[in-house]
C-alpha cells in the first residue's frame, strides 16, 4: 500500500490556489486601468453643487414680487347718513383738488355703501334723488337744486329727516350755514324737524333753513 498518496494530493492543490488568486489580482488591476483610461474625472476635495433655477427659494416660482401702486392724494369730506332716525357724520375721501360740491352731494344722494350698511347706517333720501346744481351767494346761503324724485319719493317725517341730511351736508362743505331749495330751478318750501314749512319771503323766495332747525336729528355736533 502507498501511504503517502493523500499527502501528495494536498501538496498538489496549493499551486492551483495561488494561481487562482493571481488571476483575480490581474483582473482587478485591469479593471482599474480600464476605468482610468475612460477619462472619469476625480475630485481633489468637496465641491458645491449648482441649484437649479426652478428650485431656488429666491428665483423659483415660490418667489413673488408685489408692486404696490402709489396712492392718489385725497381730501376728506363729510356727508350725513341716518342711524336709528338720527343723523350721523360719515367721512368720504375724494380726489384732492378735483372735488366739487356736486361730487359731495352725489356721495350723499347715492346712499350708504356696503360698509355703511354693515355699520347700521341708512338714508331717508329717496332713491333717484339728484342734486342738479349748488350755489353759494354773497350772504352765505347755499341753494340746492333738486330733481322731482326728492319730493315724490318722501313725505312727512321721512322728508324732514332727508332735508336735514341735505342741510347738514351742504353746510359742512362751506362756511355757509343756511340753505334754500329749488326743484328743477323753481323755489320750493321744505319743512324743519318739527314739520314747519319755510315761510316765504319777498318775491316768493323761501326763508333759508339752518342746522339749528334740525337739532333733534343730531347725535353728534
Amino acid at each position: 500500500m502507498r501511504g503517502t498518496e493523500p499527502g501528495r494530493r494536498g501538496q498538489g492543490s496549493r499551486p492551483a490556489a495561488r494561481r487562482a488568486a493571481g488571476c483575480v489580482l490581474v483582473l482587478l488591476v485591469a479593471a482599474v486601468l480600464a476605468a482610468s483610461s475612460c477619462g472619469i474625472p476625480t475630485d481633489d476635495g468637496p465641491k458645491s453643487l449648482a441649484i437649479p433655477v426652478d428650485l431656488s427659494p429666491t428665483t423659483g416660482p415660490a418667489a413673488v414680487t408685489t408692486t404696490i401702486p402709489p396712492q392718489e392724494p385725497t381730501d376728506d369730506w363729510t356727508i350725513f347718513l341716518v342711524n336709528d332716525d338720527r343723523l350721523q357724520r360719515v367721512p368720504r375721501a375724494l380726489p384732492a383738488g378735483e372735488t366739487f360740491y356736486l361730487d359731495v352731494m352725489a356721495q350723499l344722494t347715492s346712499g350708504p355703501t356696503a360698509d355703511d350698511q354693515g355699520a347700521g347706517l341708512t338714508t331717508a333720501i329717496p332713491v333717484g334723488t339728484e342734486v342738479l346744481r349748488t350755489t353759494v351767494d354773497g350772504s352765505g346761503v347755499v341753494t340746492v337744486d333738486l330733481n322731482e324724485a326728492f319730493r315724490q319719493g318722501a313725505e312727512g317725517a321721512q322728508r324732514n329727516l332727508a332735508t336735514a341730511q341735505l342741510v347738514y351736508t351742504a353746510t359742512a362743505m362751506t362756511a355757509a350755514n343756511l340753505v334754500r331749495f329749488r326743484e328743477n330751478g323753481q323755489w320750493i318750501q321744505l319743512a324743519d324737524a318739527a314739520g314747519t314749512l319755510q315761510p316765504l319771503g319777498a318775491n316768493g323766495v323761501p326763508e333759508p333753513l339752518s342746522r339749528v332747525d334740525f337739532l333733534r336729528f343730531i347725535t353728534d355736533s
